[in-house]
């Protein structure tokens, strides 16, 4: 299997959009008393508001559609779970597949398609394109 191929598999686990994390495991009843542990306060993330004019990066590997249709498109498959349709927009580049980190500029910002970016590093450098706006920082 060609190395873009294992590639574009690898990326069909990309596609899922809500995780449901699993509740941490309960501490089972003991005999014994157990010490209390101090609980550390967790930290909470910062999250700036991304706006148009705007440079930012990708908080992880994540997608872009090419545009608005392949944005809606992308959105569609993502909510039916379909990880086939994903490969396909991949292979025909409708789709492109960003590292963590990628630098980008917010071009404008929608509602309901997403951020318009321009990717100003990596692969996709120069290009244009919509992402959902919780991938950027």
């Amino acid at each position: 299997m060609s190395s873009w191929k294992k590639w574009a598999i690898g990326i069909a686990g990309l596609f899922i959009v809500f995780m449901v994390a699993a509740p941490g495991t309960p501490a089972t009843p003991s005999s014994e008393p157990q010490k209390r542990q101090e609980e550390q306060p967790k930290e909470i993330p910062v999250h700036r508001t991304i706006n148009a004019g705007m440079d930012a990066q990708t908080t992880k590997q994540c997608m872009v559609a090419a545009s608005e249709a392949d944005f809606d498109q992308m959105a569609n498959d993502a909510a039916a779970k379909n990880t086939a349709a994903a490969e396909r927009m991949i292979m025909k580049g409708t789709i492109m597949v960003l590292d963590k980190g990628t630098k980008v500029h917010v071009i404008s910002k929608s509602a309901i398609h997403g951020a318009k970016i321009e990717i100003l590093s990596g692969t996709y450098q120069g290009k244009t394109g919509y992402i959902a706006p919780d991938f950027l920082e």
